[in-house]
């Protein structure tokens, strides 16, 4: 048995799904609508898997925003 082994990098691989997603979306075919579709039932479904996950992000990075934008407020008070 003979075996081959390509390696392409991760980033590569992204922009090749990006653009191929990119021209099936550019097109107004019945292929446009079911692509539409089936990628905002793939969102919902790892939105709703993720759910507690990303609630947790989102509200961690807004506090941190939030706290960098108070503290330069706060300085620029001082001055």
């Amino acid at each position: 048995m003979m075996k081959f082994e390509i390696n392409i990098p991760d980033d590569e691989i992204k922009q090749a799904i990006l653009n191929e997603v990119a021209s099936c979306y550019s097109s107004s075919s019945l292929e446009t609508v079911v692509l539409r579709r089936t990628t905002a039932e793939c969102v919902r479904e790892i939105i709703y898997k993720e759910k507690a996950e990303i609630i947790d992000r989102i509200v961690a990075q807004a506090s941190r925003e939030c706290k960098n934008k108070a503290i330069k407020k706060i300085l620029e008070g001082l001055e």
